[in-house]
């Protein structure tokens, strides 16, 4: 939790994006703010009370009210109130005073739906009436509070009512000065700013703030929650650079009076965070947020209403990174508290009910999704009022829910509805407005209309700009909006203009929210952010882009390329730099917390309570991801990964070497061509599409290739690498069958995937591949050439990279490492007590649960031996030390096998060594988790691995480790002098994808760790085959062949080989491992 805000600004940055988000922004945020009620000031009583109110025990219930502690203030305040009914008779003033005690602890404790605050609210006021007349100040006291109980239940015009008549009665009676009058006009801006009257509401707000800033101070509590609410509204009123300062002020003032665990700064904790998520900055939010659901769960109770507000804004939060699953649980969670609080027909049931319908929507859940919304429409115009400004965003998500469903009348009928409530609350000119103006331009479009489309999306452009600033992610998808409408009309050029300055926007805003996700959440931001990718590449691979907007799109893509990798990799990398105890701190938790959860996973649920393991699975992955966040927010990158993602397009083929080339692949959404039909919807939702862009040195622009359906050359890449992966029998007969079901598929990969690109080369000799989605799984030197030979006979050397950036070297690479760490064959079987001693697991042993069943986690996953490995480490151990003689000493080679080749050691040694060579087993278990309940706590980075000494007996070694190296431990190691890694195992090089990012098992752990090479394999690969090829390679590398042309050499000398033994040469045996990395 981040801490005290006193004397700091609040983060800065910039804002979200993705299709229809602006909706979601509406959606999560409106009507998520609640106003502090200001205590009842104790001034101005009259006379014949002065001894009663001063007494003990009143201000001591008024001071736990004050301290949050709401159950312990009713509970004092009914020992009170029985105390007094037994003295002095019920009919007191006292009594009537601690009624109103227990009646605020009540209502503030979320309990203003239970029938007794109202009884005993009315029987406080008759009590006053009756002895003090119906004209005093202490009555105006007893009807404020029955004024709240009736807001709380949705009852504005009659809570309006009582907070009138409270006003009467104190102008009547007091001062124009005093502070219960102040109290009385902030709660009637309570009244005007819940019914959509912010002017009027900001009025009175102001008027009580002058009151107040005279009578008390500008530092009292008072003041202080006033000024939230008055935050509040200019926050509704898109004053938010007014709001933010404002909350800076509240909450440094409430942490003063209150301390920092109280529940009224978590409201303005909450309220503050709104503001920062509503302009995009979720770097700035999402602290507030869960400092807030902290505050109040510890305070009030996990079944509090305001907990369900925090879990609400939490879920928008969540929902708008990417984080679907977790948003939805949270929004439920959310929804069962508030409907137990307030009943099925409140006011903040209905928002939720909303924000889970527009969830529910957007996962292909229609028919449940439109009874939410529904109901929500029906609570909100019988409670509000049908011209409320929370009805409009209740209609413009049934307007979105209607266009998903086909349903364009109807889905515009209701934004039109929508637009016209909020520009009768809020003028033409505010951002909801425009919200309302781009939807109704997205309808137009579908419906044909283009030119009213055009209209509605330069206005509603142009309020965000102006409202919003010309950086916030909602202007880009304006921007992207646009872009596609001047691609149907043929205006190329501005189609160009709109669609980067769009992905200019979306990519600086995923690098500003970025750095405080963990991994797997950032990822998932990715994966759906607005973007103008799609359209800017369906531009190039139309051919009517000019040269120089060509050159502007190539330089946008290379910016966008990886930037999640990107920034794990910055992170890791100034965790290793900075020598801040604390950071060094944060990092060591975050490494536990790693190794905690993949002890878990190895160990699998067992056979006791085996239901129970989801539920672990997910505490220890929301631990890890804990650590991972605080992590980041507490090392900024430094210099070099600044570096990395400034670098521009034309500085990535500066480093192109002579005589070489690079082809880029993408995977985009390729929109269709109106001049060739499609209709409009059509247009809108495009065609997964795959396009290349081929540079050859020294010449300039880009080449461009569109390849066609992704689908189709998926479905290719697949049929590839199913006979590429399926190893040959031994009869010769059947194996020269293999080879020919290999090259009939190999063959029409080849004419689909690289033909076309090969089309466009001259004699280069090497070729850079820039891999995007399935791609990611080929080795193009294994497709077919003619006469029975493979492209790495005939074709140039071909040599991968995850990005475009990484052929610039950048200005300060890390020291490199010495040695070499071999590590073989391990023993799979040796026991913890062998390798160390044995502890018990982390986890309490708990009863057995006979019914439990699920997910095995990697306790399924079991090792054989491998001799060859063995081998295999031991001849690389000695070609290391032998072609390293002059300046190495004996300790530069370190040769790991059998029992010693323990994961602790791993740890321990491959830090600071210039080559690490693992001839193992690696695994990637698809097995996916989340079908036993465990929603996204089992990712690649967890499910892919490495198997060392130990591996097969699942348990934990007394230092601490159980034999399975997860590719998420691996990314908390400092790889960053190691030059090689060489991954001398099946599939270590293979893994889900995702566009623009690449592999997520272990290729990307090695990288995110620091590695500059890396040597990995597509499929499983046979065992002695192996062997010959990493010693060929390592016999290249001595000779001084750079990384790809010891690849290459080690597979044409394996596939020579087995060509003059006149054996098959099938890819199987030779083709099975690629370089990607640093070339030199």
């Amino acid at each position: 939790m981040p801490p005290s805000l006193r004397g700091h600004a609040l983060p800065r940055g910039h804002r979200r994006s993705g299709i229809m988000e602006s909706m979601r922004i509406a959606m999560l945020t409106l009507g998520l703010t609640l106003t502090l009620a200001v205590a009842l000031p104790a001034s101005a009583e009259t006379k014949q009370d002065q001894t009663e109110v001063t007494s003990a025990r009143h201000d001591e219930i008024k001071e736990v009210i004050k301290e949050g502690r709401y159950a312990d203030a009713e509970e004092q305040a009914r020992a009170w109130l029985a105390d007094l009914e037994e003295n002095p008779g019920q009919d007191s003033v006292p009594v009537a005073k601690a009624l109103d005690l227990l009646v605020e602890a009540m209502w503030r404790g979320g309990k203003s739906r239970d029938p007794e605050p109202s009884e005993a609210i009315e029987r406080a006021l008759a009590i006053k009436r009756k002895l003090l007349g119906p004209d005093d100040p202490e009555v105006a006291r007893s009807l404020l509070n029955q004024g709240q109980i009736l807001i709380r239940q949705a009852k504005y015009g009659e809570g309006y009512k009582r907070f009138q008549e409270a006003l009467r009665i104190q102008q009547a009676a007091l001062e124009p000065d005093d502070p219960l009058i102040a109290h009385t006009l902030s709660n009637l801006g309570v009244y005007l700013r819940a019914t959509g009257n912010l002017e009027g509401a900001l009025e009175r707000y102001q008027q009580a703030l002058v009151i107040l800033k005279g009578s008390v101070g500008e530092d009292h509590l008072r003041t202080a929650k006033l000024m939230n609410n008055i935050a509040n509204v200019l926050h509704a009123m898109a004053r938010s650079e007014e709001a933010k300062e404002l909350f800076i002020e509240v909450i440094a003032i409430l942490e003063e009076n209150l301390g920092p665990e109280n529940p009224d700064i978590a409201l303005a904790l909450n309220n503050s965070a709104l503001v920062f998520k509503d302009t995009g900055d979720y770097a700035g939010a999402r602290p507030l947020y869960e400092r807030s659901l902290s505050i109040r769960e510890k305070a009030l109770g996990p079944d509090h209403p305001d907990v369900a507000q925090s879990l609400g804004n939490l879920a928008g939060l969540l929902w708008s990174v990417g984080d679907r699953a977790a948003a939805r649980l949270l929004i439920e969670r959310a929804l069962k508290i508030r409907t137990a609080a307030f009943g099925p027909d409140h006011p903040d049931v209905a928002l939720t009910l909303q924000n889970l319908g527009f969830m529910l929507s957007r996962m292909d859940e229609e028919e449940e999704a439109r009874k939410l919304l529904e109901r929500s429409l029906e609570i909100r115009e019988k409670t509000l009022g049908p011209s409320h400004p929370s009805v409009a965003d209740t209609l413009n998500n049934i307007a979105d829910l209607h266009r998903n469903l086909g349903d364009l009348d109807a889905a515009k009928a209701a934004c039109q509805r929508a637009l016209e409530i909020q520009e009768a609350a809020y003028g033409r000119d505010h951002h909801r407005v425009a919200l309302s103006l781009w939807i109704l331009g997205f309808l137009s479009q579908e419906a044909g209309d283009l030119d009213a489309a055009r209209q509605y999306y330069e206005e509603s452009r142009t309020i965000r700009v102006a409202t919003l600033g010309a950086g916030d992610p909602r202007v880009a998808e304006n921007l992207v909006s646009l872009a596609r409408l001047d691609w149907r009309q043929g205006r190329v050029a501005e189609a160009v203009d709109h669609a980067l300055e769009a992905e200019d926007i979306a990519r600086r805003h995923l690098q500003t929210t970025a750095a405080v996700l963990s991994e797997r959440e950032a990822l998932g931001f990715e994966a759906s952010r607005t973007s103008g990718r799609d359209v800017a590449l369906t531009l190039m691979a139309s051919g009517k882009v000019s040269v120089p907007d060509r050159v502007r799109i190539w330089d946008a893509l290379v910016r966008s390329r990886a930037l999640v990798l990107d920034e794990m990799a910055a992170r890791h990398r100034a965790v290793r730099q900075g020598q801040d105890p604390e950071t060094a701190k944060l990092a060591t938790e975050l490494e536990q917390a790693r190794s905690l959860l993949a002890r878990l996973l190895v160990q699998g649920p067992g056979s006791r309570r085996p239901k129970a393991y989801p539920d672990k699975l997910k505490l220890a992955l929301a631990e890890a991801e804990e650590a991972e966040r605080a992590l980041a927010a507490s090392s900024p990158s430094f210099r070099q990964g600044q570096e990395r993602r400034a670098v521009r397009g034309d500085q990535a083929l500066e480093a192109l070497p002579a005589g070489s080339a690079l082809v880029s692949f993408h995977h985009y959404t390729r929109l269709a061509d109106p001049a060739n039909g499609g209709d409009a919807r059509e247009s809108e939702e495009g065609t997964a599409s795959y396009l290349a862009l081929v540079f050859r040195s020294g010449a300039r622009p880009p080449q461009v290739v569109a390849l066609g359906s992704a689908e189709e050359i998926d479905a290719q890449i697949d049929a590839w690498r199913a006979q590429a992966s399926a190893a040959p029998s031994i009869l010769p007969i059947i194996a020269r069958r293999a080879e020919a079901r290999y090259q009939e598929v190999a063959v029409a990969l080849r004419q689909a995937l690289w033909e076309p690109v090969a089309r466009k080369l001259s004699d280069e000799k090497r070729v850079f591949v820039v891999p995007d989605s399935a791609i990611h799984l080929v080795n193009f030197a294994t497709l077919p050439a003619t006469d029975g030979r493979y492209l790495a006979e005939d074709g140039p050397e071909f040599h991968y990279v995850s990005a475009e950036r990484d052929l610039v070297r950048a200005s300060q690479s890390p020291a490199r490492g010495v040695g070499i760490l071999a590590m073989g064959d391990p023993d799979f079987e040796l026991a913890p007590a062998q390798g160390g001693g044995s502890q018990p697991a982390p986890t309490p042993e708990m009863p057995p649960d006979p019914e439990g069943e699920g997910c095995q986690g990697l306790s399924s996953v079991r090792f054989s031996p491998l001799p060859a490995a063995r081998a295999e480490a031991e001849e690389i151990a000695a070609l290391w030390a032998s072609d390293h003689k002059t300046g190495q000493s004996a300790s530069d080679v370190t040769l790991l096998t059998g029992k010693e080749a323990l994961e602790a050691r791993f740890k321990q040694l491959a830090p600071g060594r210039q080559v690490l060579h693992l001839a193992t087993h690696a695994f990637l278990v698809e097995e996916d988790c989340t079908q036993s309940g465990v929603e996204g706590a089992v990712n690649p980075f967890l499910l892919a691995g490495i198997g060392l000494a130990g591996a097969n007996d699942h348990t934990v070694g007394k230092d601490g480790e159980d034999g399975i190296l997860t590719a998420l431990e691996v990314a908390s190691l400092d790889l960053s002098g190691v030059q090689w890694t060489v991954l001398s195992a099946c599939e270590t090089g293979v893994g889900p994808v995702q566009a623009g990012e690449g592999l997520q098992g272990l290729r990307r752990a090695f990288e995110t760790a620091g590695v500059a090479t890396l040597i990995m394999s597509l499929w499983p690969v046979q065992d002695e085959a192996t062997r010959h090829w990493m010693v060929a390679l390592y016999r290249a590398h001595g000779e001084g062949l750079r990384t790809s042309e010891a690849a290459r050499r080690a597979s044409l000398e394996l596939l020579q080989g087995r060509r003059d033994a006149g054996k098959t040469t099938h890819p199987f045996y030779w083709g099975g491992f690629v370089a990607t990395g640093d070339w030199r």
